[in-house]
């Protein structure tokens, strides 16, 4: 039975906490928060044992396995060195870190203390998703020759906000457009090359909305990614081929896809609700019973390629962090 911490009670937080109840290999055994009260609830409501509003007792604790990291794209990089100090195995949402450079140390301290770590590339692990891709590479539709995808929601989300703030890493590229990049390397094997970048930047100097279009090089398909914090897309991915085409509505959390028309359902919730987490953290946990120190799906070498292309895509639009100048 692997032993969760939690660093971080958020809205992420909150699902993924919710999604152990159809885990058979794992459980919650503390969660950290700034908030004594708000720790303490969360614990109540998921039935963790120890709520910690103490960030040294939390990392002190020897009944911890692995630490789940959930706040602001910019506490990645030290809350994961941290952990790792620790001697603890390390989830961390997406994305990893703010930019390549501070993505590639954490990787290398884990390596170099035989730690495991993995971003939380959820989508890669989702039944709907395994099913899909398996359709479009044994040919049910054909030679592949485009690929569309998008993820935009309206927030209304201050300046002070992770969302809108620089600080933080906010953006759509690294909330939503991340999970577009993530599919072309699902179905594909690889990440595009980008012809242009379409942008309205915020006020506030981060990326609300972005049109990418280009192509997956080694087998002339043809993209379009399109993300946003400021309106409302139709979030649905779509692959064409020459004999037909498969589409997943809400495709970051689909149980559901369409494959030349015909709809399929993947859902093995049995009545409980689950919003789809169960099976990265099964996987994490299989990983760790197994004495692995890196994901066979979530590689290091693909957080690493989703790093470095989301920076090449911000240095296009002229978006920068302040990481980035150091």
């Amino acid at each position: 039975m692997i032993r969760w911490g939690f660093y971080g009670i958020g809205t992420i937080a909150n699902k993924l906490a919710n999604d152990f109840k159809a885990v058979s290999n794992g459980m919650i055994v503390a969660a950290y928060g700034r908030n004594d009260d708000m720790v303490k609830a969360f614990c109540e409501v998921h039935g963790i044992e120890k709520a910690y509003s103490d960030e040294d007792a939390f990392f002190d604790d020897k009944s911890i396995d692995i630490i789940y990291i959930a706040v602001p794209h910019s506490l990645h990089m030290a809350v994961a060195m941290k952990a790792i100090n620790h001697g603890k195995a390390v989830l961390c949402e997406k994305p990893f870190a703010l930019n390549y450079n501070t993505a590639l140390p954490i990787i290398n301290e884990a390596k170099a203390n035989k730690i495991f770590i993995m971003e939380g590339l959820w989508s890669l692990f989702l039944p709907a998703q395994i099913e899909l891709k398996k359709a479009i590479l044994g040919g049910k539709i054909g030679d592949l020759q485009s690929f569309e995808c998008s993820f935009g929601f309206k927030s209304d989300a201050d300046e002070t906000h992770r969302l809108m703030n620089r600080a933080l890493g906010g953006g759509a590229l690294l909330d939503v457009g991340v999970y577009n990049l993530l599919m072309c390397w699902h179905l594909f094997g690889e990440l595009p090359r980008i012809d242009s970048v379409e942008t309205i930047l915020t006020e506030t100097g981060v990326d609300g909305t972005h049109i990418i279009k280009g192509d997956i090089s080694s087998q002339n398909i043809e993209i379009k990614l399109s993300a946003s914090i400021l309106e409302n897309f139709d979030n649905k991915m779509r692959v064409i081929g020459t004999k037909g085409s498969c589409e997943a509505q809400n495709f970051w959390e689909t149980k559901v896809y369409t494959l030349n028309d015909q709809l399929y359902m993947v859902n093995n919730n049995e009545g409980v609700f689950l919003w789809g987490y169960q099976y990265e953290i099964e996987h994490v946990n299989q990983c760790l019973l197994d004495g692995l120190k890196e994901s066979e799906i979530a590689t290091h070498q693909l957080t690493l390629l989703l790093s470095k292309k989301m920076d090449e895509i911000r240095e296009k639009i002229g978006m920068v962090y302040d990481v980035d100048l150091k």
